[in-house]
């Protein structure tokens, strides 16, 4: 049976600020059967952002390790919003959409032109 994690196990697994959390949430993830939803991976990237004022690229690589240890939904669309989100300046949700854009070519409506930038045509 899997195991859901949120967001806050995730940043004190990656943040190791609280021992005895970041023992609990290294365990965890160590079971081997802890799953990801891609949104959590998006609160943990603006939680890193806004709150810790972790850089993008930081955050990145800090996400793109943790995919390691972790099962994560739609892992390809997850990934490459990951590289997005550390080079751009889109939300991860919209990094998300765009990923989704790209994999999928699943058609995107949107008035945000810096969004549509990164669409591929339909």
């Amino acid at each position: 049976m899997a195991t859901m994690i949120d967001e806050t196990v995730i940043l004190r697994y990656l943040l190791n600020d609280n021992k005895r959390q970041a023992d609990e949430a290294a365990a965890t993830i160590a079971s081997g059967t802890t799953l990801v939803y891609p949104e959590i991976i998006a609160r943990t990237a603006v939680s890193l952002r806004d709150v810790y004022h972790v850089p993008r690229s930081v955050i990145g690589e800090a996400l793109t390790r943790l995919l390691e240890d972790v099962t994560v939904v739609d892992e390809a669309a997850v990934r490459l919003a990951i590289r997005y989100f550390s080079s751009t300046l889109l939300d991860f949700t919209d990094c998300l959409m765009v990923a989704r854009n790209v994999l999928c070519g699943h058609r995107v409506v949107s008035f945000d032109k810096a969004i549509l930038k990164k669409m591929l045509p339909a």
